[in-house]
């Protein structure tokens, strides 16, 4: 009944035991006897999960989480896979069993999330880049409008060939 696919190997590499979930994971159906037979032979299909298997029949010992991607046709999957060394009264390795819990769903969720910030920082640039705009478009929108009724005070020309271009330039820098 375990969510969790558990999955034991004896010491030379043949599968001991492998639980309906392992099974589901690695796509070998339940009534497949299994037992007795090399691990590399069985998992052919899942290069990364066999490199995994040899390093820890290699080195036997309590391996670390790590997360592995099993590809299948149209699906695939994240495992997250962890061994442990279950030993005899003597502390002689005896056989490893492997604990593959299936964070698909969680890598996926993560994703989207990771997706959302990004789109939620986007939002807040292009809000920022339209209110940095928007500033130097009003100064030119004032003189604009009113240099039909002041062209012929004293000063203002002047001070709209010197606005207008700053102002652009500006609008100019933040496109850029």
């Amino acid at each position: 009944t375990m969510s969790d696919g558990l999955l034991t190997l004896d010491m030379s590499g043949k599968i001991s035991t492998m639980n309906p979930a392992a099974g589901m994971l690695l796509d070998i159906s339940t009534d497949q006897s299994i037992k007795g037979h090399q691990a590399s032979k069985a998992f052919i299909n899942y290069p990364t999960f066999n490199d995994y298997l040899r390093q820890v029949l290699e080195h036997p010992g309590d391996h670390n989480p790590r997360e592995i991607q099993l590809s299948k046709k149209n699906d695939d999957r994240i495992i997250l896979i962890s061994s442990s060394i279950l030993r005899d009264r003597k502390e002689r390795p005896q056989e490893i069993i492997l604990n593959l819990h299936d964070i698909t769903t969680l890598k996926k969720l993560e994703a989207s999330m990771r997706q959302a910030e990004r789109l939620a920082a986007l939002g807040t640039l292009a809000a920022g880049m339209a209110h940095e705009i928007r500033n130097p478009l009003s100064s030119i929108k004032t003189f604009v409008q009113l240099l039909p009724q002041k062209i012929e005070k004293p000063g203002f020309l002047e001070k709209f060939q010197r606005t207008v271009p700053r102002e652009l330039n500006r609008i100019n820098a933040l496109v850029e």
